[in-house]
């Protein structure tokens, strides 16, 4: 289980050798920051969750606000249909030929999900996502992912000792980082590319 945020302050602020009050603003925002990087690089399991969006009889779009926190899909699956619905880039939305139907397409735009064909019933429709990690504000807050305390911590530290403009111990810990990251953020990036094209659950 990942560390309460008064525990992962108390590594940035012993790395700073200070805990004031502007120290420990350093440190959450680092933290928070920090997670972030840390989901968008390596999308953990837990970040991947599900909902439920209804496209209404005759509609061409639904909203997403719904979906909780969400930062990309995965994949979709029209139940009512009971078929995929492939996803679009919303550049390429118009040349998708329009009709009626069961929904077999969709592109996002904004917080905004747009579908084709046109149907012809209600279609509900069952969405995998990734969503955004919670934002740490209350001590007993955690990270909503594990095994990743020590990016975090570390991609903290750097923010820390950059907000004091102590470059130098920002750059030792910028390396620390690198080589925190470099193992696995590409590969897992390019397969999550793959997976995306593919359209694969």
């Amino acid at each position: 289980m990942s560390s309460s945020l008064t525990t992962l302050r108390s590594v940035v602020t012993d790395a700073l050798g200070r805990s004031d009050t502007l120290a420990l603003s350093w440190a959450d925002r680092g933290l928070n920051y920090g997670q972030l990087l840390a989901a968008k690089l390596y999308s953990p399991p837990e970040l991947k969750t599900s909902g439920s969006l209804t496209v209404a009889a005759s509609g061409v779009s639904v909203s997403l606000s719904a979906l909780t926190t969400l930062y990309y899909f995965i994949s979709i699956y029209n139940v009512t249909g009971s078929n995929d619905v492939w996803l679009s880039d919303f550049t390429r939305w118009s040349v998708i030929p329009t009709g009626a139907g069961s929904v077999k397409y969709a592109a996002r735009f904004g917080s905004t999900l747009y579908t084709k064909p046109t149907p012809t019933a209600e279609n509900a429709l069952t969405v995998y996502y990734i969503k955004f990690p919670t934002t740490l504000d209350d001590a007993t807050d955690t990270i909503d992912f594990d095994h990743y305390d020590s990016f975090v911590t570390s991609f903290a530290i750097q923010y820390a000792f950059a907000c004091q403009e102590e470059k130098e111990s920002s750059d030792i810990f910028t390396s620390v980082l690198s080589t925190i990251n470099s193992g696995d953020a590409v590969s897992e990036k390019a397969k999550l590319q793959i997976e995306r094209f593919l359209n694969v659950k």
